[in-house]
């Protein structure tokens, strides 16, 4: 089934259509958020040591740990996939509907992309969420990614809550309301 979504993702974004990616992978997404929300698989709550390096299309390099504190979306992608593109209009309509919390940080990191053609997309699309290179060669052993997309949750004490690899629609009611949940968590 991950398999077929994956594809028609993929063939959305192909094909423009990706409204109808998002549509087939929030089908997948919002049973996992309910399950998450009842029992967290083991695997998660690892502590991150934040010491991720990123750089920002200015060249202006820092870490995670300059969001300590924070609820963090992190999302791993690259503009030459096909189901990464497919997500990210839900990604900037999760930005603009959560920018304004102080307890939350939206981070998209291209792990693929030269600067230059990272704005390019982003221009191009007329995307404002934050958007990040990787500025280390590789990425903390709690935060590495087998493929692309793939989007871990922070929570505001440095646990790692969510994890999901492949494309989702992270504009969904239940969505939002989990990140902005977190946010009013307070920090341990």
């Amino acid at each position: 089934m991950e398999f077929l979504i994956g594809a028609a993702v993929g063939a959305a974004a192909l094909a423009g259509l990706e409204a109808l990616g998002i549509f087939l992978i929030y089908k997948k997404v919002k049973p996992e958020l309910k399950r998450l929300a009842e029992k967290p698989p083991p695997k998660l709550w690892q502590t991150t040591d934040y010491q991720l390096k990123l750089e920002d299309l200015a060249g202006r390099k820092f870490s995670l740990e300059d969001y300590k504190g924070k609820v963090l979306f992190l999302n791993f992608w690259g503009t030459g996939c096909g189901p990464c593109v497919a997500e990210m209009p839900s990604i900037q309509k999760l930005y603009e509907r959560v920018r304004e919390n102080p307890n939350i940080a939206i981070l998209t990191i291209s792990i693929q992309d030269d600067p230059s053609r990272l704005e390019k997309f982003l221009d191009k699309n007329g995307y404002a969420m934050p958007a990040y290179l990787m500025a280390d060669e590789e990425e903390p052993k709690e935060l590495s990614v087998k493929g692309i997309p793939s989007t871990f949750v922070v929570s505001r004490d440095g646990k790692i809550v969510y994890h999901h690899a492949g494309a989702a629609n992270w504009a969904s009611e239940e969505f939002v309301r989990y990140l902005e949940d977190l946010a009013q968590k307070p920090q341990l």
